[in-house]
């Protein structure tokens, strides 16, 4: 339980309900990038419009899964402490929340992998991405890497999923908010979980500008996750001056970062550098925060209603956007369509693996799903798919 300070300056705030449509919008935006990858690859598509640049740049859409994630999972961990609930209950939850949808896409990658190579070889199928994957023949150490996303101890970047390598951060980082929630608990106090983790998010940043060798999976990206963890705590307690000094301090770090290491690349499994990444992210925080006061009138807006829909189950279309975009391909080549065609076979891409998501997220996703999250379907609206609530969802 919360100590008498913490029951005195903690802000009273509603939850931050347009973290779904925000969600939705960087499942979206990663979509995007990987479908516009694929007709500009196979399909001769121009990168020169505006639209195929903006799309170009959807690894982006992590950083803002990362920083929202750092919210949610503050307001988790600080209910769990509240409850009197223990960090291994904590912990269990939250990896309860990514690896049994996680363990159903990697299932399905690896029978369609084994499909599309069969194919290739019998020579109904020219080639495949998921052909050249050989899970048939892999290493017990790949299998295991796979299962609990532990590739950066045991088998480096060689994710069958490939997009799971976010997911191996995601099930560090709550982690690690595991640790801080067991010495909250000790020291009975909420304030001591958020400026543990506001000090791990400056000495991180520090570390990038002086020593960046020394910043290893999973510190290289913590600070993305640390500015929600900010954000949340500015949220909430909006009245202590000292978090302002954190903003700055964070802003003429990321500043020191793209002026000083403009053309490093970050993170242990991205291309993004510190041009784009960091100063990203901190400008979607900022976003965050100065939206939060309008929250509960943007929330009703259409596009606001629309794109949370889809953040609802962002998390499924996140994980299985890349082999329902091949299927579709692979479909389009089958029956040469033409080049002319190119706007059309985009929006099949995109809106095949929605569609996917949408039926896998009930098989896989919706199940697992928490009382409270099938209570935020409800308010939501029937044709809405049960989730979690934003700010205790894990994604």
């Amino acid at each position: 339980m919360a100590s008498a300070n913490a029951k005195h300056t903690e802000k009273a705030s509603a939850p931050y309900r347009m973290l779904d449509a925000w969600r939705g919008l960087a499942s979206l935006w990663v979509m995007g990038y990987h479908a516009v990858e694929v007709m500009i690859k196979q399909h001769g598509l121009s990168s020169s419009s505006w639209l195929v640049k903006l799309l170009g740049n959807g690894v982006l859409g992590v950083p803002m899964f990362f920083v929202i994630s750092g919210y949610c999972i503050s307001t988790a961990a600080l209910a769990a402490l509240q409850r009197g609930h223990s960090a291994a209950r904590f912990a269990k939850a939250r990896l309860r929340r990514i690896f049994p949808t996680y363990w159903a896409a990697l299932a399905l990658t690896a029978l369609l992998s084994i499909a599309a190579e069969m194919l290739v070889q019998s020579g109904r199928l020219h080639s495949s991405d998921l052909a050249s994957r050989n899970v048939a023949s892999r290493s017990l150490a790949w299998y295991a890497a796979n299962l609990t996303l532990a590739n950066p101890l045991l088998h480096g970047k060689d994710y069958l999923v490939m997009q799971a390598w976010s997911l191996s951060y995601e099930a560090a980082f709550y982690l690690m908010i595991g640790l801080m929630l067991m010495a909250a608990a000790w020291r009975n106090s909420r304030e001591t979980l958020l400026w543990c983790a506001h000090v791990i998010t400056l000495a991180a940043i520090a570390l990038l500008l002086y020593r960046p060798r020394l910043l290893h999976f999973p510190l290289d990206l913590w600070p993305e996750f640390g500015l929600g963890v900010l954000l949340y705590h500015s949220t909430h307690r909006r009245s202590n001056p000292a978090l302002a000094a954190i903003w700055v301090l964070a802003g003429i770090g990321l500043t020191l970062l793209y002026t000083l290491y403009h053309s490093r690349l970050i993170g242990w499994n991205t291309d993004a550098s510190v041009t784009f990444q960091y100063p990203f992210a901190f400008l979607f925080a900022l976003l965050l925060l100065l939206l939060y006061p309008q929250d509960e009138r943007i929330v009703r807006w259409r596009i606001a209603r629309m794109l949370g829909s889809i953040g609802i189950f962002s998390y499924t279309l996140y994980l299985t956007h890349t082999f329902s975009i091949g299927l579709v391909n692979h479909a389009i080549k089958f029956l040469h369509l033409s080049r002319s065609y190119n706007a059309a076979a985009f929006l099949a891409m995109t809106a095949g693996a929605v569609i996917f998501a949408r039926v896998f997220y009930e098989a896989a996703e919706k199940p697992f799903l928490s009382q409270a999250g099938r209570a935020r379907a409800k308010e939501l609206g029937t044709a809405v798919p049960a989730a979690p609530p934003a700010q205790e969802q894990a994604r």
